[in-house]
């Protein structure tokens, strides 16, 4: 199987060897596409090492791009070189370049993460030595990596009231990792999804290092461009999944309309695909009625759903719980298992013993009139720079898509805004060419009425600093 050795007296690390020796055999062609490779103990058996060393160098070569795994499989090979679609990238979401890095004295219109000061703190601190009471060391243990089974029970409960009737739930730690878990599930090198355009950053990144093949479909008012989804599907065959935000989309703010919805699901039943809905927004609603997801409709199982509490409780908690299809279940139980085991059971037990107490309803009745006025507030702000267009008339979430003159570059106001005093996200963040954009998000999440005063004026003179820069480059009639 393998033509090489590991030498253990080199000094050389053994993890490097190993690596290093399958990937020359994949490059000189001595292993064809998709072929399977040893498990991990027959590997370490054949080479004389240790297990958790075929692991290490198996990891290498799959971030590397020469292997995939398919979880209860093994792993396989993809080729000798990756196209360059298939690029691996390091870094992540990008959006961490202008929203979540330390920008002292800056006000923070980027970040979608709500202000500190609005945490529950005394009430969760309650729950935690309640627990810690109650459980003792028990909290520190291992969890069930499906879950604490009381919290899965609390969140079936929680969904009923958003009309989801399931009991297929998964805990994972943050949206994040169920957005990584999906792709370890779903996809090989090659496979192809689709997505919105714009969207959300840190989905595709996860989706690209994957190796998916991404597919972007415009976004309009009220949900995708129907007519372009179907052409596509008619021309590409074998999508694996669509990615959407239904409610309060990041960036835009829009709803999807029922009616598109429905034809969402009847085109995912006729085409055997299925849809993730990432849900983080939905209880920010300014309105009188909490819009329905996509799943509250799914009657033929085509729809994993994502609810994060970031951005609705506190993101360094980092809970979040899927809701899957029965026949994925099994899958996702056994890729969190290798992802992580569980997530954290102090976090997990402090937090369902809250959501019974019936906390969080009164904490989201809290923060949604908090959101509301700062909603008011920044609109207004904004309708003040007339040549400054909200793209979407949301009802609901944390920010504004807006659009500034054609002719500007969104990532050079970004930098002019920047040394003002007030930060933003570029519009290119969000589109997977990464072209230059006249589109730009501005949230208020983290921002009081007074920061949002503040910022709008530094915001405001960044814009017309940047108008007047224009007018002195056009020449004189």
């Amino acid at each position: 199987m393998f033509d090489f050795k590991v030498e253990k007296k080199t000094g050389d690390k053994l993890y490097i060897q190993v690596f290093d020796g399958i990937k020359k055999m994949i490059q000189e062609g001595k292993f064809e596409r998709d072929h399977k490779l040893l498990t991990i103990r027959a590997a370490s058996l054949a080479l004389s090492v240790n297990s958790s060393t075929i692991v290490k160098a198996y990891d290498m070569l799959e971030k590397e791009g020469y292997l995939y795994k398919i979880v209860g499989s093994g792993c396989y090979v993809t080729s000798e070189k990756l196209p360059e679609k298939f690029h691996f990238e390091e870094e992540g979401d990008q959006g961490i370049n202008y929203s979540q890095l330390d920008l002292g004295k800056v006000i923070n219109f980027a970040s979608a993460t709500p202000s500190s000061e609005l945490f529950p703190l005394k009430d969760f601190k309650d729950a935690i030595n309640f627990v810690l009471e109650r459980d003792g060391g028990e909290v520190f243990s291992y969890q069930d990596p499906k879950g604490y089974g009381p919290l899965r029970e609390e969140i079936s409960r929680y969904l009923n009231k958003k009309e989801i009737k399931t009991d297929n739930i998964q805990i994972v730690s943050g949206s994040q990792q169920a957005i990584d878990i999906i792709g370890k599930m779903l996809l090989k090198p090659g496979d192809k999804i689709i997505v919105e355009g714009p969207t959300y950053a840190g989905a595709v990144s996860s989706f690209k290092k994957a190796g998916a093949h991404i597919i972007t479909i415009p976004l309009e008012k009220d949900g995708m461009d129907m007519k372009k989804l179907k052409s596509t599907l008619e021309k590409e065959r074998d999508v694996k999944f669509i990615y959407t935000m239904m409610n309060y989309h990041n960036p835009t703010g829009i709803c999807w309309s029922q009616i598109k919805k429905e034809k969402l699901l009847k085109i995912a039943s006729k085409d055997n695909i299925f849809i993730v809905e990432d849900d983080c927004m939905s209880e920010i609603y300014y309105g009188e009625n909490n819009p329905l997801s996509l799943k509250s409709i799914d009657e033929k199982e085509k729809v994993i759903y994502i609810k994060s509490f970031s951005k609705i409780f506190m993101p360094g908690l980092r809970l979040a719980f899927m809701a899957l299809p029965k026949e994925l279940i099994e899958t996702a139980v056994s890729v969190k298992y290798m992802a992580d085991i569980s997530s954290s059971g102090l976090n997990q037990r402090a937090f369902h013993h809250y959501m019974k107490e019936g906390c969080i309803y009164s904490h989201l009745d809290s923060i949604r009139k908090i959101f509301a006025q700062r909603y008011i507030y920044m609109k207004e702000e904004i309708q003040k720079i007339p040549q400054l267009k909200i793209v979407y008339e949301a009802e609901g979430g944390l920010f504004f898509w807006l659009k500034i003159p054609e002719w500007m570059d969104s990532e050079k106001f970004y930098n002019l805004a920047l040394k003002k005093g007030v930060s933003f996200l570029p519009g290119r963040v969000f589109y997977q060419k990464n072209d230059l954009s006249p589109y730009l998000r501005i949230s208020f999440a983290g921002v009081d009425e007074n920061e949002i005063k503040i910022g709008m004026r530094y915001f405001r003179e960044a814009f017309e600093e940047y108008l007047g820069k224009r007018k002195a480059r056009l020449p004189l009639v």
